[in-house]
């Protein structure tokens, strides 16, 4: 892992491991350079912004472009969202 100087090291990490794979990248920020001066935007071939807010409410707040990305994706695909393949229903009893 390389020694980023960063909150977030790991994820900068795996934003370099994912690059260089052969796969297209897209991204969720709160911003586009941190402090220290990283722009994942070089990395990522797609960015999903998201508005600054507290560190605590970004994982809600990156979730949901992905959510509404995954709905429309299987939309776009033929799938049908409200009736999946492959789903068990799980029956309780008391």
């Amino acid at each position: 892992m390389p020694n980023i100087e960063s909150p977030h090291p790991y994820a900068h990490w795996m934003l370099h491991e994912i690059h260089d794979q052969p796969a297209t990248l897209a991204a969720t920020l709160d911003r586009y350079v941190n402090a220290e001066g990283f722009r994942a935007e070089a990395l990522a071939a797609h960015v999903i912004p998201v508005e600054e807010t507290r560190e605590a409410l970004l994982p809600i707040c990156e979730v949901i472009p992905l959510q509404l990305l995954s709905y429309r994706m299987a939309i776009n695909n033929g799938i049908d969202v409200d009736n999946p393949r492959n789903l068990t229903k799980a029956v309780l009893a008391e």
